[in-house]
């Protein structure tokens, strides 16, 4: 997280590829932003959970806990520069 702090310049690389050959990806390029106000981060980080986990999976005592630990963190790319490949 320090580095993040001191540096927020970040990219992001998203790719596949398919059976068939095919590669697709894209690249976000920009600044993070480190959120840490309880506020934007339990709901945020709630959402999250909940997207992998399911509405009763982030009830349990491990994610329920890390969703409200204060060193928990939202990290927010602004993103400057987009590139895509493929289809």
């Amino acid at each position: 997280m320090r580095d993040l702090i001191g540096n927020p310049r970040v990219s992001i690389v998203v790719d596949t590829a398919e059976a068939d050959g095919t590669v697709r990806g894209i690249v976000f390029e920009g600044k993070a932003d480190v959120i840490k106000d309880p506020a934007v981060v339990v709901p945020r980080s709630t959402s999250i959970y909940e997207r992998y986990l399911g509405k009763d999976g982030v009830l349990q005592a491990e994610p329920a806990s890390w969703i409200v630990d204060p060193e928990n963190r939202v990290i927010r790319l602004r993103p400057e520069r987009v590139y895509t490949w493929g289809e």
